[in-house]
């Protein structure tokens, strides 16, 4: 029997199938985590002791493609320091659908949102645009398969990720500098160039948090999920949950209590019109000369250690 959509089969050896140990569950079927799965899961590795985290499926997304979108956007990722990275997946009919994925330890960015305005403290502005920047990295090797400066792929498959918000963008302490390494993650309603023109894939959205849905939605592009970045970036310095849509329609998405350079770059991501965002091409060079400019002048704050507590 061949493999479907070029995944696996699950391993015939039953031993092979419970090759990781559950620790704890991290969301539950109809959770605010689990609305598009089965529930989340901490594992470790029976062989190398490792932490993984397990995304359990439904068996109607495997049916429906969405699995199978997400397991290759996920290859098709491998080795990007700002993409989720896959370890196994097990989508045949004969197994509980499931991905295995890289652990981020210090969770999500919703999260830290929320442990700030607990203590109404402001997120350092160099963390926003160190989240920034990273996140513009990310989309940008989504969509060129390669970072500014380096060799673009012979071929690529363009994925749009589609639903992005903080509670889809986790951190890690393997980063490098003062602020943690930032991972976009969660990619069960992408979608591939390929998939659309296959017909494989719908060219409108049939689920997302509809907080976060760009103007043009459902249909989308490229620089919908610039869209959503900035809601991201809004959410963290407003310290909400939701986007409040009455401050982006105002232009006041991030407020006077960060620079203007960065209210800017976000206002730029927030036009209703798409076709006047930056592209994820011109994105990351964009942040990346405020940044460097922002650092001339102020001093960067590290992020507080109560905030992963």
């Amino acid at each position: 029997m061949p493999s479907w959509f070029g995944i696996p089969r699950c391993p015939v050896n039953p031993q092979e199938q419970h090759r990781y140990r559950v620790l704890k569950a991290l969301s539950i079927e109809g959770g605010d985590n689990g609305a598009c799965n089965a529930g989340i899961y901490l594992v470790q590795s029976n062989q190398s002791g490792r932490i993984y985290v397990e995304k359990r499926l439904k068996q109607r997304d495997v049916h429906d493609g969405h699995a199978g979108r997400e397991v290759h956007a996920l290859k098709q990722f491998r080795g990007q320091k700002n993409l989720c990275q896959i370890i196994h997946w097990e989508l045949q009919p004969a197994c509980i659908p499931r991905i295995y994925l890289e652990h981020y330890e210090l969770g999500a960015l919703d999260t830290l949102i929320e442990r700030y305005k607990r203590r109404s403290m402001l997120l350092p502005q160099g963390f926003l645009y160190h989240t920034l920047g990273e996140l513009s990295k990310a989309l940008c090797f989504c969509v060129h398969g390669y970072l500014p400066g380096g060799a673009a792929p012979v071929v690529w498959n363009t994925i749009v990720h589609r639903d992005i918000k903080p509670g889809n963008v986790f951190l890690s302490t393997r980063g490098d500098g003062l602020y943690p390494r930032v991972v976009l993650g969660d990619f069960g309603c992408s979608v591939s160039e390929r998939h659309i023109k296959e017909g494989i894939a719908s060219p409108l959205v049939s689920r997302q948090a509809p907080a976060f849905a760009p103007p043009e939605a459902p249909s989308y592009s490229t620089r919908s999920d610039v869209f959503q970045v900035g809601l991201v970036l809004h959410c963290m310095a407003r310290l909400i949950a939701v986007p409040d849509y009455h401050l982006v329609a105002s232009h006041q998405a991030i407020g006077t209590s960060y620079p203007e350079s960065l209210q800017g770059v976000v206002a730029e991501m927030l036009r209703r019109d798409r076709k006047f965002r930056p592209s994820s091409q011109d994105l990351p060079g964009k942040v990346a000369r405020r940044t460097e400019a922002m650092l001339l002048r102020h001093r960067q704050e590290p992020l507080r250690p109560w905030a992963f507590r």
